[in-house]
C-alpha cells in the first residue's frame, strides 16, 4: 500500500526521466530480491510452530546463514553485473549501484523476519515491525526526492537502513534462540 501512495507522490515530485530511472531501480530489487531469496522464510511459516524451542534452533540457524550468503551473493550478483545493467537498463544506474546492491542485499539477508515471528504467533509484532519500517522508507523516500529531485540518492539512504534491520534480525535471533 505505502508504495503505491509512494508511487503517486514520487511521480509528481521527481522529473520523468528521474522516476523512470527510480522504477528500474525497483524494477531490479523485485527481481533480486525474488531470484535470491528463494522462499527461505516460507518454511519457516510450516516447521517453526510445529517445533519446539530446542529443535527449531539448528533450523533458524541454518535459515539465518542461508538468508545472510543470500544476502551476500546478491550484492556481488548486482555489482558484477554492472556492464549489463548499464547497457540493457540504464547507465545511469551503474553510477549509484554500490548503496543499492548493498540495500538489496541487507533487504534479502532479513527477508525472513515477519515471517519467524507469524510462526512464533507473533502477528501483531510483526505488523507493527513492517508498518514502522517500510514507513520509514517512504518518509525517507519522499524526503530525499522532495530535496534531491535526484532517484539515485535515495540509496544512501536506505541502506543504512537496511543494515539497522538486518543486525536487528540477528539480535532478535540469537538473543531468542541462542545461536552458539
Amino acid at each position: 500500500m505505502l508504495r503505491i501512495i509512494n508511487a503517486i507522490i514520487l511521480v509528481r515530485i521527481l522529473t520523468q526521466t528521474e522516476y523512470g530511472l527510480y522504477r528500474q531501480y525497483y524494477l531490479l530489487f523485485d527481481t533480486a530480491i525474488m531470484f535470491f531469496w528463494m522462499g527461505l522464510s516460507s518454511s519457516m511459516l510450516y516447521f517453526i510452530p510445529r517445533l519446539s524451542k530446542e529443535q527449531s534452533k539448528p533450523f533458524l540457524s541454518q535459515t539465518l546463514i542461508l538468508s545472510s550468503v543470500a544476502g551476500i551473493v546478491s550484492f556481488v550478483a548486482i555489482l558484477c553485473a554492472q556492464r549489463p545493467i548499464g547497457i540493457y537498463l540504464n547507465a545511469e544506474i551503474t553510477r549509484h549501484l554500490f548503496p543499492f546492491a548493498a540495500f538489496v542485499g541487507f533487504t534479502v539477508s532479513s527477508y525472513f523476519f515477519e515471517n519467524l515471528l507469524i510462526a512464533e504467533g507473533k502477528t501483531i509484532f510483526s505488523v507493527v515491525f513492517s508498518f514502522l519500517y517500510y514507513g520509514l522508507i517512504f518518509f525517507c523516500t519522499i524526503l530525499i526526492a522532495t530535496t534531491t529531485k535526484n532517484a539515485s540518492v535515495i540509496f544512501y539512504v536506505l541502506m543504512p537502513l537496511a543494515v539497522v534491520r538486518y543486525l536487528l534480525v540477528v539480535i532478535y535471533s540469537v538473543a531468542k534462540y541462542g545461536f552458539t
